[in-house]
């Protein structure tokens, strides 16, 4: 190559680069690139006036000459990056997105400090909606070129195409500042204010666009929208037409002058631009709509040639299936795509949960007990004004139940109220659900066995299997269940195709099995069930068992109850056992001798302190406090630790910080967020609960202790 052609390349160069993202206007454009041609041409640097003459054919929109050109520079010279770009033009004037990206990401590829195609890469993203990867391509031009006007029009595009119409007009603010003569962000900014009802600043906005570039249909198609919306039909109507007459190939001025047309009471006029709009090309949804418009129009038709009077005319059109599907669109069509985009979230993240893939026997959640309520599970079933949000605690109470997890089988006991929700913040899903436990009928311990009923459809269903004969793939739940819950759940189950054959529990059939290395023995407990008898109500003792086949770990759970002195019986020789306590025994009203009184229906502080000596447990758990001990739990923990059997190496509060390792040595998890994940054991002598901030209890490891609250 010769100095000259050097030195021209480099003069070539800093024209495209410097005048060209500088340049607005198609003929200054069209100029612009016969100036580079004629300068190529004498330079002879041929490469560089094939790129100028193919540019030319673009822009003069003969896109098939322009493609032709385009792939002979590249052949002429692979490397050079800029006639990438235009092909990428091309390509996206020819709907080809996905091939212009391809074009674009070579020309990034050739020259990465090439801002160009990072901003027509957006533009690209945006028809095809993906405005994220948009967004990032736009931010990508601007930081190469901060006063590269395009990528800020961009930019406002993107979010235009998200609702974000405040924001939108913010970038094309920008991109006015860069260069006032730029036509398409007043063009934007226009269409964006009509969005915010602002219509007679939209109607400015786009007359600016069209006094900068008068011969673009878009910024009238908008002044027509913005016209229409102030109900100035005949403006708005002469704007429609001088969109048509510079783009009779334009679909939108057609379909909106067929709007037009029928709010002016003219069906017929309508029915003949709603067809040519859908002649030209209408997409998919747009077109599905003005087929409705068209078949809503030929029925006042109908009716005017049936002679119907006005009145009868017009009530038959109100009572349409398509005058709900049109009206409804034009009262909704601003909030649509916000609408399906939050549609497509939502079965994004349903299809995420439903589908997670389980961790139990993966290393994630194994051999332990998760606590999975906050201090009791009674209160957040009751109306909202009953429950002191205002009080000390968190702001969002939660119940749920227990999860258990031995040897790759994860056990559900009481499901209730929230249950869904504290399973899935533990990182655990339905698919780590293999058996399910119901001690009594109360709605505080069964209201979300539905929910994980439904959820094991769903997660069936994510797998293409359903609950049908000869369907063996269908993943079912073993479901163990006291008198009442068997009463209410029975055919349920049997008919959901969750559980073929539950299990109905009492204490003549211990000892039950789970698994092969798990059994449960139902223990005769007090307490009123929904149906008002209390002998229905059972505890449970889980005997876990090692690969040997023998029993290595009991833990029992009193479920709710109140004290009988046989009660210490049905849990002797539990390793870990767990208690719900209601409330403190202060006396009824009229008999104020504290703790005198056992309660009727709960075991109470001498229920349970009774009862940790009557079992005496390596390891004693109290629940279920009520509502007025949220602030006075931890010093019924301190006493009844400093009243503890020898046997009993620790009393802990079970609320939903609580994750015990099951296993030889019983040890509690750190709750702080980083030891949540990594999981790390605390020894049960260096046990420390306090009450954080939000008054559940934590137990911290010595490298996160917490403040109490």
């Amino acid at each position: 190559m010769t100095e000259k052609q050097t030195k021209a390349i480099q003069r070539m160069r800093e024209r495209y680069l410097g005048e060209n993202s500088r340049t607005y206007k198609k003929p200054d454009r069209i100029t612009l690139f016969e100036e580079i041609r004629d300068m190529a041409v004498a330079a002879g640097v041929s490469a560089w006036e094939k790129f100028a003459d193919a540019t030319l054919f673009w822009l003069q929109k003969d896109m098939e000459a322009a493609l032709s050109l385009f792939d002979e520079v590249i052949a002429l010279d692979p490397e050079f990056a800029y006639p990438w770009n235009g092909k990428g033009l091309v390509l996206r004037a020819l709907q080809r997105y996905d091939e212009a990206i391809t074009a674009y990401d070579k020309a990034i590829a050739l020259e990465p400090e090439f801002a160009y195609p990072w901003n027509n890469k957006g533009n690209v993203l945006i028809n095809l909606k993906r405005y994220e990867e948009a967004m990032a391509a736009c931010e990508k031009a601007i930081a190469l070129d901060p006063e590269y006007a395009y990528p800020w029009n961009g930019k406002g595009n993107t979010l235009y195409g998200q609702n974000r119409y405040d924001e939108a007009m913010a970038a094309y603010d920008k991109a006015i500042a860069i260069n006032p003569e730029f036509a398409n962000p007043w063009n934007g900014k226009g269409y964006a204010l009509d969005h915010l009802k602002r219509y007679k600043e939209a109607v400015a906005a786009q007359e600016k666009a069209i006094a900068l570039n008068p011969e673009n249909a878009n910024p009238w198609n908008g002044k027509g929208n913005a016209l229409g919306n102030l109900k100035r039909y005949e403006e708005a109507l002469a704007a429609y037409e001088k969109a048509i007459a510079l783009d009779p190939e334009y679909d939108h001025p057609h379909y909106n002058l067929g709007l037009l047309h029928w709010e002016q009471e003219r069906p017929d006029d309508a029915v003949k631009a709603f067809r040519r709009a859908i002649e030209l090309g209408l997409d998919p949804k747009t077109k599905e709509m003005a087929e409705s418009w068209i078949a809503r129009a030929n029925g006042m038709l109908e009716s005017k040639k049936a002679r119907k009077p006005k009145k009868e005319r017009q009530q038959k059109d109100r009572s349409s299936d398509e005058a709900l599907i049109t009206d409804l669109h034009e009262a909704m069509k601003g909030d649509l795509p916000d609408i399906e985009k939050k549609k497509e979230d939502f079965e994004k993240q349903m299809k995420a949960s439903v589908g997670r893939p389980r961790i139990i026997g993966a290393g994630g959640a194994d051999d332990i007990l998760l606590v999975l309520r906050d201090w009791n599970s009674y209160s957040p079933i009751l109306r909202r004004d009953l429950r002191n949000e205002d009080g000390p605690g968190p702001d969002e109470r939660l119940g749920g139940g227990y999860f258990l997890t031995w040897k790759g089988h994860g056990i559900v006991i009481d499901p209730g109220t929230d249950f869904v929700t504290q399973l899935y913040r533990k990182g655990l899903s339905i698919a780590d659900v293999d058996t399910i436990i119901v001690t009594h009928c109360h709605l505080d311990h069964i209201r979300d066995l539905e929910s994980l009923v439904d959820l094991n459809y769903r997660h069936n269903r994510a797998k293409e299997s359903k609950p049908r004969p000869g369907d063996d793939d269908f993943r079912q739940i073993q479901f163990k269940l006291c008198q009442s819950a068997a009463m209410k759940y029975d055919q349920y189950l049997k008919a959901s195709g969750c559980c073929k054959k539950p299990t109905h529990l009492d204490s003549e059939g211990n000892p039950w099995p789970i698994s092969e290395f798990i059994d449960v023995l139902a223990v005769p407990v007090k307490h009123s069930d929904i149906n008002g008898s209390d002998d229905e109500t059972i505890g449970l003792v889980l005997a876990l068992k090692g690969d040997d086949g023998e029993v290595t770990l009991r833990v029992g759970f009193t479920s709710d109850s109140r004290w009988f002195k046989e009660l210490p019986d049905g849990f002797a020789d539990c390793d870990v056992l767990v208690a719900h306590l209601g409330t403190i025994e202060a006396g009824e009203p009229g008999n104020p001798d504290f703790l005198k009184t056992d309660l009727k229906n709960h075991l109470g502080t001498k229920g349970c302190f009774r009862l940790m000596h009557g079992v005496k447990p390596k390891l004693f758990v109290m629940g279920e406090f009520g509502e007025e001990l949220v602030e006075t739990r931890l010093k019924i923990l301190q006493v009844f630790n400093k009243n503890k059997p020898d046997e009993t190496r620790f009393v802990l509060g079970g609320d939903s910080n609580l994750a015990i390792e099951l296993g030889e040595n019983l040890s509690v998890y750190c709750s702080h967020p980083q030891c949540a994940i990594l999981r790390t054991p605390i020894e049960l002598d260096k046990v420390r609960p306090i009450l954080g901030g939000d008054f559940l209890f934590q137990y911290t490891c010595s490298e996160h202790g917490l403040e109490p609250g």
